[in-house]
């Protein structure tokens, strides 16, 4: 009953969020996450013509039409009834290789092995991690990739800024702790962390300056290299991408 109500918010929450969203003034702040987005869109979109993909929480910014456009078949799901109607509104030109389905995450509604690559972006930390990966783990077909884009929840800084700004987020979400990250390679013995942000987050006040690209690019090789050297500070970063291989 309890993961029930926590549904039925998180629904509300994202169906009035796609009404009016008022996260629009993060666009900064996620014009900054370049670097991942880029290694995000790229591992998600290695894909050959026939396979099969699942995206999990569209919201309103789906990638799929780029994967749609080369030839693979795509399914797309998200718990917001929104968030599927204007995802259709983008595919309604498209040809049959696209279908998109209000479908809770935690419940798939899907054969075991159906899928060559599982993906999502900001959408575990609003899941039952373990319900959430036992499912993918079913319907992934042996050999295939799973990829996620997601916020931790170890940072102070990001800590200070949510806690700053609850209404620019629904109330269940819990950004991925270590035992998160844990619970997710017990599962899958083949995964791979990629961590982003972990001091480089200190210029994003100055994202509107001349100098910015410059000072980003600095600190975020300093970043590489101290996540590299010194693993314990890996979980103080802002955002992972899991990279799973089954």
């Amino acid at each position: 009953m309890l993961r029930d109500n926590i549904k039925e918010r998180e629904k509300k929450f994202h169906n009035d969020r796609y009404i009016d969203d008022k996260r629009n003034v993060l666009s900064d702040v996620y014009t900054f996450a370049q670097s991942s987005k880029t290694l995000f869109n790229n591992l998600v979109t290695n894909v050959n013509t026939d396979d099969h993909i699942l995206e999990i929480g569209c919201g309103t910014n789906t990638i799929s039409k780029k994967i749609v456009d080369m030839g693979a078949n795509v399914t797309i799901i998200d718990i917001s009834e929104k968030a599927i109607e204007i995802a259709k509104q983008h595919f309604q030109d498209d040809a049959n290789n696209i279908n998109c389905i209000v479908m809770d995450a935690e419940n798939l509604e899907f054969n075991d092995h159906s899928f060559n690559l599982i993906y999502g972006s900001g959408i575990l930390h609003h899941l039952s991690i373990e319900k959430t990966i036992c499912e993918i783990k079913r319907v992934l077909k042996k050999g295939g990739k799973a990829v996620f884009y997601e916020p931790l929840g170890h940072n102070l800084f990001i800590n200070i800024f949510r806690f700053l700004t609850p209404r620019l987020r629904s109330k269940d979400e819990h950004p991925l702790l270590v035992e998160d990250l844990k619970l997710i390679e017990n599962k899958f013995s083949n995964t791979r962390f990629h961590f982003f942000y972990l001091f480089s987050i200190i210029s994003i006040p100055f994202i509107k300056f001349k100098l910015f690209n410059r000072l980003t690019n600095m600190i975020e090789r300093l970043d590489v290299y101290l996540n590299k050297v010194f693993p314990f500070l890996q979980k103080y970063n802002w955002i992972t991408i899991i990279e799973i291989t089954k």
